[in-house]
């Protein structure tokens, strides 16, 4: 079973405090050089998707501020999302409708990813409570901005 950490930052050798790794859908920190465990440099996403202020809204601020997608995910017109651990969704809204966007939010085992960047997506990588941490609301709007990304 291929055991993946995320370190966040840039560092291909990240400072020991850096690496999470998913246990049970949850990310939670483990040493960076415990067996098993390949550690993937995966930036954290440093600011607002515009570049400028605390100005976003709806299911950008969701991606970017309140969930912190971009740790994990990649998205080509979205700097700060340059994750390594999840699939790119520069283009999920054609691949997936709405409510299939949806349901990977709210049950991300319930149908996995072909493709990871590390090959094969494995169950239990990402959180499994975004439907406790996150509203209603601000799921519908991550589920808006989702499917709009052709």
């Amino acid at each position: 079973m291929l055991a993946l950490a995320a370190a966040c930052g840039t560092e291909p050798n990240p400072d020991a405090d850096q690496c999470l790794v998913a246990q049970g859908g949850v990310f939670v920190a483990s040493p960076c050089e415990a067996p098993g465990v390949t550690p993937v440099p995966t930036p954290t996403p440093s600011g607002p998707v515009d570049g400028g202020g605390a100005n976003l809204t709806g299911g950008a601020r969701v991606f970017v501020q309140v969930a912190g997608c971009g740790a994990c995910h990649s998205v080509a017109s979205i700097p700060q999302a340059n994750g390594q651990v999840g699939p790119d969704l520069s283009d999920i809204g054609a691949r997936l409708d709405a409510d299939a966007i949806r349901l990977s939010i709210l049950d991300p085992n319930a149908e996995l990813a072909a493709d990871c960047p590390t090959g094969d997506c494995e169950p239990d990588l990402m959180p499994q409570n975004f439907g406790e941490t996150l509203t209603p609301e601000q799921i519908d709007q991550l589920v808006e901005l989702l499917s709009g990304w052709q």
